[in-house]
């Protein structure tokens, strides 16, 4: 991807590429054996004003689209393909149906579970999510096309898979919190930003703090910034204390090393969707402590997860000694009222390799 921002922003860009803040994560507690190969694959190049980057996880970027930008479009489809030839290899087998697909298209998945229908497994019971009954509160997005329509008038790009799922991940904090009183929201692993930053759309005046490894925050950074130019950003080196209003940043990224500036109780909602389960057991319990440290009395710990993964990189070439990560085995506070608690069911019917876990906590 390559984002063009100001000459400003690119000397406090560089200016994080070369602290502390983004050398100092390299410890073994902090990268699983997964992020150590993934951050090493990550690309960071500067031409003038634009900043060039690619890496192999964690970036989920939508792409130009086609209604809005035609043109636009078709050059960003033909600079892929140049630089990708098996990318396009893979979409023609798609496309043409000579590919065996393990998973539903997931525009046709999204709409099943918000409609009830009978493929998506529904229960209408006090333990599951009533896709019936959130389809009558404001703020839904009921079907894909109302999200694929207000995505391209806000962000002028045609939604992916991982956007179509940050969506439903809304949708389900919208029917089942105080969304628009959240005002300091934390994401843990945001990945390049496509849940914050819908958050960030769709709550007037909330805080963002995104906490990630910093080669990840040097993706997601720019993104940001190319996405919301007029948003006042705080960098990591530039994060000295969380003496500040909500209102004087609207996202502020922070590596694990600098979580222990977090303020108890001045938090109302805590994300982490499918990153714990790539991490280390040691930071998946650091997390928690942190969370339920600095969530207040009535806020929300929203986690989507593998049922169960090891966090590795090449376990299936190599055998590994590393356990695996179980969503039912992280540290939960079970004092704390559970409002959702159930196989994802969007994720399960479009992606259909392993299940996934989805709970939201209210903290007591």
């Amino acid at each position: 991807m390559t984002y063009n921002v100001d000459s400003d922003f690119i000397e406090r860009y560089k200016s994080f590429l070369s602290s502390d803040e983004f050398s100092v994560s390299n410890t073994e507690v902090v990268k699983s054996d997964y992020w150590k190969f993934h951050a090493e694959a990550v690309n960071i190049d500067i031409i003038g004003n634009a900043i060039i980057l690619d890496g192999k996880s964690g970036f989920y970027h939508s792409q130009i689209s086609l209604k809005k930008d035609p043109l636009g479009y078709i050059k960003s489809r033909i600079a892929r393909a140049v630089k990708d030839p098996t990318a396009l290899k893979k979409y023609l087998a798609r496309k043409f149906g000579l590919k065996k697909q393990n998973n539903m298209d997931f525009k046709k998945a999204l709409d099943l579970v918000m409609n009830h229908d009978p493929l998506s497994d529904p229960d209408l019971s006090t333990y599951r999510i009533n896709f019936l009954r959130m389809q009558d509160k404001d703020g839904i997005f009921k079907s894909y096309a109302e999200m694929e329509r207000d995505y391209q008038r806000e962000f002028k790009k045609d939604p992916n898979f991982h956007v179509v799922k940050s969506y439903y991940y809304y949708n389900i904090l919208q029917y089942l919190t105080d969304l628009k009183n959240k005002q300091r929201i934390v994401e843990i692993g945001g990945g390049n930003g496509n849940l914050f930053s819908l958050l960030h759309k769709k709550i007037q005046g909330a805080q963002i703090i995104d906490i990630d490894l910093p080669e990840t925050l040097a993706h997601a950074i720019p993104f940001i910034a190319n996405t919301f130019p007029d948003a006042k950003i705080l960098m990591p080196h530039e994060v000295k204390s969380m003496d500040f209003e909500i209102g004087d940043y609207d996202f502020i990224f922070m590596v694990p090393e600098q979580i222990k500036l977090l303020k108890k109780n001045s938090v109302d909602l805590v994300v982490n969707t499918h990153s714990f389960q790539e991490m280390t057991q040691q930071q998946i319990a650091k997390y928690f402590a942190m969370s339920y440290d600095i969530l207040k009395k009535g806020g929300h710990f929203f986690v989507v997860n593998r049922v169960e993964k090891i966090p590795c990189n090449n376990c299936f070439k190599v055998e590994s000694d590393i356990p695996p990560n179980r969503f039912c085995e992280y540290p939960w506070d079970n004092n704390n009222k559970i409002l959702a608690y159930e196989i994802c069911k969007y994720d399960r019917l479009a992606r259909a390799f392993d299940n996934v876990y989805l709970r939201l906590d209210e903290i007591r």
